[in-house]
């Protein structure tokens, strides 16, 4: 009677470990390995404790960008010759300014942006809503930022907005992405309506997550196959 059962309980931890082996699903499917690989000896009548750690994974989903922003001012110039010059250019430590992103190559209408929502953008770019590394537990801290773009103010909803780490580590999530997008439907592939808005430190007193000195970090999502995205600049 024993000898059966334990003979069941080890075909039934063997053909487990083949599942796992050759059919990983979900959140454990990762390009590159999220686990270790792991092997073991299988004989009658034993049983053997298997323990799997994680190595971590890195996203598939998205591109971070950061950098540092410099304006020479403006002018009225024909070629290198000016006729008037005013300032010195953009002032980082007082004024606030946005790096926008979008898949779109023409200048998209500013005007008519609108707030998202995680479920849209994990829609578009068919995300798995119960992956990690979703949207939804990515653009998820109750922060409503305002930004100026084009000279509109518009307000990213408070599940639309994503903090990123800065030089610091640990729970230091500094710098934000806010996430916006034309009216209209939303499909899958439909990029080029969302325009991703990384607002800058504006008092220039903290670091990029790499402890280098930055104006920005902000993060895009990427689909299967890579894609290119478009930058503007907002200096008010």
């Amino acid at each position: 009677m024993n000898t059966k059962v334990g003979t069941v309980l080890i075909a039934a931890i063997v053909v487990a470990l083949i599942f796992a082996t050759t059919m990983p699903v979900g959140a454990y499917i990762q390009r590159g390995g999220y686990f270790n690989n792991a092997s073991a000896s299988a004989g009658g009548g034993n049983i053997t404790s298997v323990d799997f750690t994680s190595t971590g994974g890195n996203t598939t989903k998205w591109q971070g960008y950061y950098g540092i922003i410099i304006s020479n001012g403006i002018s009225l110039k024909s070629g290198s010759d000016a006729m008037i010059e005013w300032g010195m250019g953009w002032n980082n430590s007082t004024t606030a300014g946005y790096v926008l992103a979008t898949t779109n190559s023409s200048i998209p209408d500013w005007v008519g942006l609108t707030n998202v929502t995680c479920a849209e953008i994990d829609d578009v770019w068919s995300f798995g809503v119960l992956d990690g590394d979703s949207a939804t537990n990515t653009f998820n801290n109750s922060n409503s930022t305002q930004v100026t773009i084009g000279g509109i103010n518009h307000t990213a909803g408070s599940t639309t907005n994503a903090y990123t780490l800065n030089g610091s580590q640990g729970t230091n999530y500094t710098w934000e992405t806010s996430a916006f997008r034309h009216s209209g439907a939303v499909s899958a592939g439909n990029y080029d309506s969302f325009v991703f808005v990384g607002v800058n430190d504006e008092s220039r007193n903290d670091t990029a997550f790499n402890d280098n000195l930055a104006d920005y970090q902000m993060l895009v999502p990427v689909n299967a196959t890579g894609q290119t995205y478009n930058f503007y600049v907002e200096l008010n």
